[in-house]
């Protein structure tokens, strides 16, 4: 059955307006050369059906498509995917299409789409999908995003880059990224004073141990008549 909205109320039902989201976006990815996917969507060929090419056609038909659920998709919960249900296709439609969580969807998505954090060095967070532009943007390269979120190299020009994932806390990420970032203060038995940010690096090179290092700033304890903290 099609989803109905009331006579002359549809404009600023919340249903409709989400739709019309959706159908809009995709229309966009697949016609709108100035669009920042469309070389991943028009470019390659990807299409919309007759019958979708209109926001009422879609309306008739939407809530017939695979995995629709209309209190989820009210919720934000659910996202149109033209990927998972058949390899390669390049058509949106009914028959093509399924709703999946956003979870499923962004196992699907070429890396520029996924929502991405970066950390500055100086501590700002930011969220982003487009990295050229973040790059551009930040005077850093492209590349040495893909590398951190590649996992070739940790820290690029002091800035740190995950991919952010529906499940995970912001605030838990937070302190995961403060964690994985935070400075470290060693003092040696000869007093001299280093500062390191991997602690199994700085444990090989010293012929310390990682978790003895941890434990002695967890609890303010000497290790080996090494003295360890965190620097902020």
């Amino acid at each position: 059955m099609a989803i109905r909205f009331e006579k002359g109320a549809r404009f600023k039902d919340p249903v409709y307006i989400r739709l019309r989201s959706v159908h809009n976006s995709m229309k966009q990815r697949c016609y709108n050369p100035n669009h920042y996917a469309y070389g991943w969507y028009g470019a390659k060929g990807v299409v919309v059906c007759e019958e979708w090419q209109g926001i009422n056609g879609f309306i008739e038909t939407v809530d017939s498509v695979e995995g629709f659920d209309l209190v989820l998709f009210n919720e934000g919960k659910l996202e149109l995917d033209k990927d998972s249900k058949y390899e390669n296709n390049k058509v949106y439609s009914p028959q093509t299409c399924r709703f999946v969580s956003r979870e499923e969807n962004a196992q699907h998505k070429p890396a520029y789409q996924k929502e991405t954090i970066g950390l500055s060095p100086e501590g700002r967070l930011y969220e982003f999908t487009n990295h050229k532009k973040f790059a551009k943007e930040h005077g850093i390269l492209a590349s040495g995003i893909r590398d951190c979120l590649k996992g070739r190299c940790r820290l690029y020009k002091g800035w740190l880059f995950l991919y952010k994932t529906d499940d995970r806390d912001i605030r838990l990420l937070r302190e995961q990224i403060a964690e994985m970032t935070q400075v470290m203060i060693g003092v040696s038995p000869s007093g001299t004073t280093y500062e390191f940010d991997n602690k199994s690096a700085f444990a090989r090179e010293h012929g310390l141990d990682r978790k003895h290092i941890e434990k002695a700033i967890k609890n303010n304890k000497l290790y080996n008549g090494w003295t360890f903290y965190n620097k902020f």
